[in-house]
């Protein structure tokens, strides 16, 4: 199995960019070969066929980060060559999102195994999870409870995680990153939603702390994550959206976790439960079974599924 190209955009603060990065990071070399290459422009992806001839090409696929790949590229442009085009789809996830999809490549792959859509061109693997060297124990004294995330997305509930972590505790620290997204809004409404969230502590023992750090890497961001007793992320999305990629980082820090009933985390609520206003006491405790989930969602896991959807469709 050689000559598959891996197509990701460029550099960016981005979460569907990190994510990309981090498929490819995880999928083992000497298993499949990936040639890893970063582009805004189809010319790139062009110049790379001719130097490598590729097999097969996958694009970690968002429209709105490589609208450049579409289906006069794939279909009309690169058809007579036989060349394999499949797609790393995140959202969204509507019947005709995926007809689209569809249009465009041969296979497209979602790494989210509770996803249920029809398809003959489908493949399943599981979240794509950072490995981490965790060291200690969470905290049940000194309660640090942390969120983080880039503010690209209006469902997001910061300021309604605050609210519950206000009402269920007396004391506890709260740490939240709020980042500025490329793809996303300004820094202006990030301090917008980090002032909505301020507004809902009402207890002198409710101390919280606000950054917007991007870090370098996302192991360092991992390693602030995993520094809290628990990490909690709550979702009010639009239907057909895809599943939620913050939390994939949270079970990578090993850390207790807690999310809500939205179905953006359908595929963790079915290992951990899901949290409400009189429950997230019950979640500080819960590590045991994330940990469960970081060494199923393994590296092995996802090569292996690839292997499989490889030599399936070369």
């Amino acid at each position: 199995m050689s000559n598959i190209l891996f197509i990701n955009h460029q550099k960016s603060h981005c979460g569907v960019y990190e994510i990309g990065k981090r498929i490819f990071n995880l999928i083992d070399p000497k298993i499949i070969p990936l040639i890893y290459i970063e582009t805004d422009n189809s010319q790139k992806i062009l110049n790379a066929i001719e130097e490598f001839s590729p097999m097969a090409i996958i694009y970690n696929y968002f429209f709105a980060t490589m609208p450049f790949v579409n289906e006069s590229f794939t279909k009309k442009l690169l058809g007579g060559k036989n060349i394999k085009h499949i797609a790393i789809h995140h959202d969204p996830m509507g019947p005709k999102d995926i007809i689209n999809l569809e249009k465009v490549f041969d296979y497209w792959i979602i790494h989210d195994d509770t996803n249920t859509i029809p398809s003959p061109t489908k493949f399943l693997t599981v979240r794509p999870i950072l490995r981490y060297e965790r060291k200690g124990e969470p905290n049940l004294e000194n309660i640090t409870i942390g969120t983080h995330g880039l503010i690209a997305s209006h469902w997001k509930m910061y300021d309604t995680i605050v609210e519950y972590i206000n009402n269920a505790f007396d004391k506890v620290t709260i740490n939240m990153n709020l980042g500025v997204a490329t793809f996303g809004k300004n820094l202006s409404e990030v301090v917008k939603v980090a002032n909505m969230c301020r507004t809902k502590i009402r207890k002198p023992g409710i101390k919280l702390n606000i950054i917007h750090d991007y870090f370098p890497t996302e192991i360092e961001l991992v390693d602030w994550l995993a520094k809290n007793t628990m990490n909690i992320y709550f979702y009010n999305a639009n239907p057909g959206a895809g599943v939620g990629g913050s939390a994939d980082l949270a079970i990578s820090a090993q850390s207790s976790l807690a999310i809500n009933d939205t179905y953006m985390f359908r595929h963790i609520s079915n290992h951990l439960g899901i949290c409400s206003s009189n429950t997230l006491k019950n979640f500080l405790g819960n590590y045991n079974e994330v940990r469960k989930l970081y060494q199923e969602w393994s590296p092995e896991r996802i090569t292996n599924d690839y292997k499989k959807m490889l030599e399936s469709i070369l």
